[in-house]
């Protein structure tokens, strides 16, 4: 850009959403539905949908203003809000508190003995609970102004992200999004 190229560039958020096909932050989903852990990590990230932020990476291509920048976040959360908000869309065990320091350095350490030995990195490594440990938090407020950048809501993209990994087959789901009111009527909930 400093040698006149006409750059806009996105900063997208934690994105949740459907065809998430290499299971990158789809992950999340599937080792809550394991029922582990019960404590979350301690910091926080700005969720968003992968939908709406590929809708505002096409409003930032379209906006004629050259070589600006957007954040394209969401909501802002700590992982154990976030944690229980999935527990609760997907029927999972609740996370009742944030891991300690000593739990932290203790599961890094673990993660890391885990790797030498059998020489294949896990699902949880020491890098990703270091980066659990940090507030990424961010405000899309630019965005929203000047490119009519939308978030979904939080239920929304924990919901359509779930149901994507279960008709995949990725997971199974652990409860019934249908339920009976007392008028013997079938109910859906959203």
């Amino acid at each position: 850009r400093d040698r006149g190229l006409n750059a806009t560039i996105v900063y997208p958020g934690f994105m949740f959403g459907p065809n998430d096909w290499r299971l990158s932050s789809g992950r999340m989903l599937t080792g809550l539905a394991q029922g582990l852990p019960l404590a979350s990590p301690r910091g926080g990230c700005s969720l968003c949908d992968a939908r709406d932020v590929a809708d505002g990476i096409i409003k930032a291509l379209l906006y004629q203003k050259p070589n600006e920048g957007f954040i394209l976040a969401g909501h802002n959360l700590s992982y154990l809000e976030l944690w229980r908000a999935i527990s609760k869309e997907i029927g999972s065990i609740y996370p009742l508190f944030r891991m300690g320091p000593l739990v932290v350095k203790g599961s890094k350490l673990f993660c890391d003995l885990s790797t030498r030995i059998t020489g294949k990195e896990g699902t949880v490594n020491s890098g990703m609970l270091g980066m659990s440990e940090q507030w990424h938090y961010y405000s899309s407020d630019k965005a929203i102004q000047v490119l009519d950048y939308k978030m979904r809501p939080v239920e929304q993209i924990i919901s359509d992200a779930w149901s994507w990994l279960c008709d995949q087959g990725i997971v199974k789901p652990k409860k019934s999004k249908r339920s009976s009111n007392p008028n013997g009527n079938t109910k859906v909930n959203v």
